[in-house]
């Protein structure tokens, strides 16, 4: 009987009592380690209940939406969500007309009236810069200067050309200073009215139309500006080569849409 009596001390003790432990015990220390990573997101401290409630948009809040945008913080307003999505807001199709000014001969003649209009694409980075990209169509006239009794010679310039207006974006979007660089066609129209008859001769070439230009956006998307430029213009007729070189200051209105 003393023999088969046993301490309860010496079973837990035993090699065999530890065996059988060693598996539970082993798999509630896992349940236990696992459990609260499984409830929190990684970054976060499982134990903070605070970081494991749901976020809110602060823009949701009517009380932020009703602030004017300039006030609210920038991640809150729609202007900065555009630019984080790559998209400013100023980006756009655009139209100008130029109902005049003048232009300027660098050659030979007197100076004469031009008018024009033109469109394209105005493309906004997240920065300051800005390009449009399009084309315009430029009607100069004017005459030769010649004098000569009992003739009135007048000539037509007529140019269709691309065009890049890079520049820069100021006073909160609403100021444009920008350069201009055109090239294309050009086509020279020379009427010589004399007494009893009227000749007319056409010169086609090529032109290049580098420039300066500002404007100001004056209400909602419409803008008033001006450019100053110069007009290279190189023609042929029968083999002649020769050039017709002006300047040209001009007033634009324009529209963005």
């Amino acid at each position: 009987m003393n023999g088969a009596h046993r301490n309860p001390s010496q079973q837990l003790s035993s090699p065999r009592s530890l065996g059988r432990s060693l598996p539970a015990l082993a798999v509630g220390l896992a349940a236990s380690f696992w459990a609260p990573l499984t409830l929190a997101a990684p970054g976060e401290d499982p134990d903070d209940e605070f970081q494991r409630q749901p976020a809110v948009d602060p823009a949701a809040d009517p009380a932020v939406q009703q602030r004017p945008i300039e006030q609210r913080p920038i991640e809150q307003r729609p202007v900065e969500r555009e630019r984080q999505r790559g998209v400013h807001p100023a980006s756009g199709g655009y139209l100008n007309v130029s109902p005049g000014l003048v232009q300027i001969p660098l050659n030979d003649g007197n100076v004469g009236y031009q008018w024009g209009l033109g469109g394209g694409y105005m493309l906004r980075t997240d920065g300051l810069f800005a390009i449009g990209l399009g084309a315009n169509f430029e009607h100069g006239i004017g005459d030769l200067g010649i004098e000569q009794p009992y003739v009135r010679p007048i000539d037509h310039q007529l140019r269709a050309q691309f065009e890049m207006t890079p520049g820069v974006l100021l006073a909160n979007d609403r100021v444009f200073l920008h350069a201009v660089v055109g090239v294309g066609y050009a086509a020279l129209l020379q009427r010589w009215e004399r007494a009893d008859t009227i000749d007319t001769d056409v010169f086609h070439g090529v032109a290049f139309s580098p420039g300066v230009g500002i404007s100001f956006r004056v209400f909602a998307n419409m803008s008033v500006g001006a450019q100053v430029g110069a007009n290279l213009q190189w023609f042929e007729l029968r083999n002649t080569a020769f050039t017709a070189h002006n300047m040209d200051v001009k007033v634009l209105l324009g529209w963005m849409f």
